[in-house]
């Protein structure tokens, strides 16, 4: 990507590429490569903004229904976990309540998936 030789690896002028080509694999349903751009995009956020703030929400919510579009629910849930472990001191708590109804709907649809796992074996 031109951008990031030209800015740098963070530079916040690249989250809005990052978005939209996330956006357009996803709708591509090329799911692998929609995940590793939002976690690239995700992390360069939270590097240049040195906290977890409401655009990262937004980015950690395509990442976790990229996930979802993958049925890999566990990494999803890993995801939240590691962000909600980096800002115990920092997140907003609006921000940290839904990161919890939204981790517990996934542990939730996990559970589902793994009793349907068990019932066909």
């Amino acid at each position: 990507m031109t951008q990031k030789r030209f800015f740098g690896i963070y530079h916040p002028s690249l989250i809005f590429t990052l978005d939209n080509l996330g956006y357009c694999h996803a709708k591509r349903k090329d799911f692998n490569l929609a995940s590793e751009i939002y976690e690239e995009m995700l992390h360069i956020q939270i590097t240049c903004n040195q906290s977890f703030n409401k655009e990262c929400y937004k980015t950690l919510k395509k990442l976790i229904l990229v996930y979802e579009k993958m049925n890999k629910i566990g990494a999803a849930i890993d995801a939240i976990s590691k962000i909600l472990s980096l800002q115990k001191g920092n997140i907003y708590n609006l921000l940290l309540k839904k990161m919890k109804v939204l981790s517990e709907r996934l542990q939730k649809k996990q559970t589902i998936i793994d009793s349907l796992n068990v019932s066909y074996q």
